[in-house]
């Protein structure tokens, strides 16, 4: 209900500076406000930074193939292909990129031929960081909700699923009857180690970001594999 709220205030917030400013497609800020608000303010920063370098590098290849198209209308397929190729190259190396080649798409066969490349470029820039800048307002805003509480839901799953597994085999070196599967256990750890994983990589990126003052204690393990910050 609180994360539905807040998507609920980001689109709403976007839709009417996207009015206020007059964008001509303002209805990229809303898209990115709803994409970009996650469930901890360390997650909607990631999805916020993805999504501005993405644009920015789908929307510079975009109105660079939108010129060449613009030279040469006959080979446009060509020219569409060709930069796609290379900017989906560029997101699998960088899969922070990965909204490049939607971009460059949406600016080649989009609504936006009435407008110089350039420009579309440059509005494209401005209504996805606008939508960015109200998707991180709204989750640092309204019922705020910090990476710090996912990485300690996580560390007690983690211990709970670890304590189960324990007393299996306790019973098992008792000899007494036990139902858990133990295949079935170990793959609900890694699962859920791998959600320790994204929660202490978003807690990082809040206090890098100064948005917040918690972070994971040093016993827990860092996302690039030293040891977290303390809390």
């Amino acid at each position: 209900m609180r994360h539905a709220i807040r998507v609920s205030a980001a689109v709403g917030a976007a839709f009417a500076l996207a009015t206020l400013f007059r964008l001509p497609q303002g209805y990229w800020a809303v898209f990115t406000a709803v994409i970009v608000v996650q469930a901890s303010l360390g997650a909607t920063i990631t999805a916020s930074v993805e999504r501005f370098l993405g644009t920015v590098v789908g929307a510079l290849a975009g109105a660079g193939a939108a010129y060449l198209h613009s030279r040469w209308p006959q080979f446009g397929g060509l020219i569409l292909c060709t930069t796609v190729a290379l900017v989906a190259f560029l997101a699998a190396v960088r899969p922070t990129l990965k909204v490049a080649p939607v971009t460059v798409v949406i600016m080649l066969i989009g609504t936006t031929t009435h407008i110089d490349p350039l420009t579309a470029a440059f509005y494209r820039v401005i209504e996805i960081t606008l939508g960015s800048l109200v998707g991180v307002a709204a989750t640092l805003l309204i019922f705020p909700a910090r990476a710090h509480g996912a990485v300690v839901a996580r560390v007690q799953e983690i211990g709970a699923l670890n304590a189960e597994l324990l007393t299996h085999y306790v019973r098992v070196l008792r000899g007494q009857p036990t139902t858990l599967s133990t295949a079935d256990q170990y793959d609900a750890n890694r699962a859920a180690m791998a959600k320790l994983q994204t929660a202490l990589s978003e807690a990082d990126r809040e206090t890098a970001t100064h948005l917040s003052l918690r972070s994971a204690p040093e016993a827990l393990p860092g996302p690039s594999g030293g040891s977290a910050m303390t809390s």
